[in-house]
């Protein structure tokens, strides 16, 4: 239990422990160039054909891109195919520039660090703003109607200047 004491000029003092909501402790050091992108995938994005984000998300120009985790929350369904594989990267180019989930990575809860798997312009600084999407490639993936699945996707990033 924290106890307070005023010294009468206006200062206030806290002593003790500081009850901080939802038990979090401490803080989130970036060191000031770090940032974090951070989005949920659940079964309802990958059921339909083509190109998944609930909402419009971007990596500035100049920055670079230095980790992509995924945390699967909720195992998802079995994919249709052994080749169905889930980009996470450039709108439109998720293929070739970003990173990829393997399928088997998705149908078991657990945490997949996929910093080394950064592909295209990815791997490099990015020259443009780079809108971000979640794209669902291989064999029948249009077809694919996952009924359970969800996932958090954190980008970590270096915002340099452009």
């Amino acid at each position: 239990m924290s106890k307070e004491s005023t010294s009468g000029l206006g200062v206030l003092s806290r002593f003790g422990p500081v009850d901080v909501p939802d038990g979090a402790v401490g803080t989130v050091k970036t060191e000031g160039a770090a940032n974090q992108l951070t989005f949920d995938i659940t079964h309802v994005e990958l059921s339909a054909p083509g190109t998944y984000l609930d909402s419009v998300a971007y990596i500035p120009a100049g920055s670079v891109v230095t980790g992509v985790d995924v945390i699967v929350t909720e195992a998802f369904s079995a994919f249709p195919n052994v080749d169905n594989v889930v980009n996470i990267g450039t709108d439109g180019s998720a293929v070739t520039n970003g990173a990829p989930v393997e399928d088997a990575d998705l149908v078991s809860v657990g945490h997949q660090d996929l910093s080394a798997d950064l592909a295209g312009t990815w791997a490099n600084r990015l020259a443009a703003d780079t809108t971000v999407s979640v794209e669902l490639s291989g064999t029948s993936a249009t077809t694919y109607a996952p009924t359970a699945g969800e996932a958090k996707v954190i980008i970590t990033y270096l915002k340099l200047s452009s």
